[in-house]
C-alpha cells in the first residue's frame, strides 16, 4: 500500500532543457482536508503547480476543482497549472475515466498528464511542460520591489551598557 504524504516534503532537482537549465524546487504537500490549511504557505509565490490525484480513487480527483480554485485565488497570478493522474500502472482498476479527466483539463485550461510514479512514465513530460512555460510566466511578472536603506552619519549602533573591556 502507498502511503499518502503527511504535512510536506521537499525536493530539490535540476531540469536541463534546450538551451537552459533550471533548479526545480519541489515541495509535495498533502493533499487531505485535515492538511488543506498549511497548503498556501508553500505555494505562495511558486511560478507553477502540479494538481496530482489518484487514478483509482475518484474522491482525489473530485477534489481537484477545490485546489484550482484554491491556487487561482491565492496562488501567484499568471501561475502554471498541471494535472497529473498518477498510477498509470493500474489503469486496470481506473476510477476516474480518461475522457472525464480531459474534460475536465479542458474545461480549466490546464494540461494534462498521466504518469506513474512507480515505473517513472511520463512524469519526465510533465516536468519538461512546465520548464517550458515558466520563462513566459517570468517575463510577465513585474519584479518585486525593492527597498533602499541609507545609512549616514546620523545613524548610530546603540553601545552596550554597562560591559567592561576584556584586558586579556
Amino acid at each position: 500500500m502507498d502511503h499518502p504524504t503527511v504535512g510536506a516534503s521537499y525536493i530539490a532537482r535540476v531540469v536541463n532543457l534546450e538551451k537552459a537549465s533550471y533548479k526545480v524546487q519541489i515541495w509535495d504537500t498533502a493533499g487531505q482536508e485535515q492538511y488543506r490549511s498549511l497548503a498556501p504557505m508553500y505555494y505562495r509565490g511558486a511560478a507553477a503547480a502540479i494538481l496530482a490525484f489518484d487514478i483509482t480513487y475518484e474522491n482525489s480527483f473530485l477534489s481537484l476543482t477545490k485546489w484550482i480554485e484554491d491556487l487561482r485565488d491565492i496562488g501567484t497570478e499568471g501561475m502554471i497549472l498541471v494535472v497529473v493522474g498518477n498510477k498509470a500502472d493500474l489503469a486496470h482498476s481506473r476510477k476516474v475515466s480518461v475522457q472525464e479527466i480531459e474534460s475536465f483539463a479542458n474545461d480549466n485550461g490546464v494540461p494534462y498528464f498521466e504518469t506513474s510514479a512507480k515505473t517513472g512514465s511520463n512524469i519526465e513530460d510533465a516536468f519538461l511542460h512546465i520548464c517550458r512555460s515558466v520563462p513566459d510566466f517570468l517575463i510577465r511578472s513585474p519584479p518585486a520591489p525593492t527597498r533602499n536603506i541609507r545609512l549616514d552619519d546620523s545613524f548610530e549602533v546603540p553601545k552596550p551598557k554597562g560591559k567592561k573591556k576584556c584586558n586579556c
